[in-house]
């Protein structure tokens, strides 16, 4: 309890084509927690000792959306993530399941490995380990982009370069939803950088002001 619940992670390439850029991440964590299928994706604490290789997609490319419900801002929104819609989400979760599978066949670690969790050891085709996926998996919650920054005339755009709301006074969004892109790798940092820019800008507009 003392230490972090991820103490590794693995940046590999899982799909072919060799670019030498990462296109999915990897956490171990030296726990064992188990999905319960069609409950809401509830976890639960494995009762056998076990430890969990964790992985996702970087730079997804399926879109959801987030619509208003109602003109009452105490409606909660219509929110759709709109998960695997793409080939190419779908090929990298596919290779992940299968980077992460033969991972745990190397000699280094096969010694420790008594079985797969749940059901998983049943799965083997693509289309068997998408169902899995969608099933059991959760969000890795990177999301971005519902409240993007981008150029004038960009349709989609809602802040400006300087992360300010089109349309509205003195209200401007410094949070992963401004990013148009999902960057490749976990999102603290870049959110903590972006808010030190900000800052900056702010200041820079308050002296203008003055």
């Amino acid at each position: 309890m003392a230490a972090g619940p991820v103490q590794l992670v693995i940046f590999p390439e899982v799909m072919p084509g060799n670019t030498g850029r990462a296109d999915a991440e990897i956490v171990f964590a030296p726990f064992s927690v188990l999905a319960r299928p069609g409950s809401e994706n509830e976890t639960m604490m494995d009762h056998e000792p076990g430890c969990n290789f964790m992985g996702f997609p970087l730079r997804g490319s399926s879109e959801g959306t987030v619509m208003a419900r109602s003109s009452n801002p105490a409606d909660p929104p219509l929110i759709d993530p709109n998960y695997l819609d793409t080939e190419y989400d779908r090929a990298v979760t596919v290779g992940l399941f299968r980077f992460i599978r033969n991972l745990m066949t190397q000699p280094a670690l096969a010694p420790f490995v008594v079985a797969e969790l749940g059901d998983a050891a049943s799965v083997q085709t693509d289309d068997e380990i998408i169902d899995m996926i969608r099933d059991t998996g959760v969000s890795g919650y990177h999301s971005a982009g519902t409240c993007k920054m981008g150029v004038d005339g960009d349709n989609l755009a809602v802040l400006d370069e300087r992360l300010r709301v089109r349309g509205a006074q003195g209200l401007r969004v410094v949070d992963l939803s401004a990013m148009p892109l999902q960057v490749s790798a976990n999102t603290n940092g870049p959110v903590m950088a972006m808010a030190y820019k900000l800052a900056d800008m702010m200041k820079q507009d308050l002296a203008q002001a003055s």
